[in-house]
């Protein structure tokens, strides 16, 4: 419905590939558990997106998943991969998101949610490569959803 209605949304992880297999995407169990810092590299279609055409051609991220989006959604368009291909960040339409891995994670959520404490300090170790990289996407994903153009600074509450 958000699709069809052009709600603004923003999936990550698992709401990502919900999206997907909500319209035709395929989602498998992944071979082996493989937490951790990854890096994902734009593809040429990012290039006039509202949110990823200005970010960097690669992308940190913290995988963190036991099923993946092998083939996302003949609708979609997809903007950014693995260096294998695997697909990872998608469109639909011109206001759906689907990034299947995650930006918000931190050494100490890694740790709360059991890895152990070589993989937290190497999400430590991307903590602010993440912030810098995904920030600004953030930021523009608040905008459109605001009716604002990116970077128009936001209005002040009233005290």
């Amino acid at each position: 419905r958000a699709v069809s209605a052009r709600t603004p949304t923003l999936a990550f992880c698992s709401s990502a590939r919900a999206l997907a297999a909500a319209f035709d995407g395929v989602n498998a169990p992944v071979a082996e558990f493989r937490p951790g810092p990854a890096l994902l590299a734009r593809r040429d279609a990012s290039t006039d997106d509202p949110l990823f055409g200005a970010a960097p051609m690669v992308l940190d991220v913290v995988a963190w998943r036991h099923e993946e989006l092998r083939e996302p959604p003949p609708a979609a368009t997809l903007l950014a991969a693995s260096p294998h291909g695997a697909p990872e960040i998608f469109r639909l339409g011109d206001r759906s998101w689907g990034i299947q891995s995650h930006v918000e994670f931190d050494a100490e959520m890694v740790r709360g949610l059991g890895g152990d404490e070589a993989l937290a300090r190497r999400v430590e170790g991307i903590e602010d490569h993440l912030a810098d990289t995904w920030k600004p996407i953030v930021e523009r994903f608040v905008a459109l959803a605001e009716g604002r153009t990116a970077g128009t600074p936001l209005p002040l509450l009233p005290n």
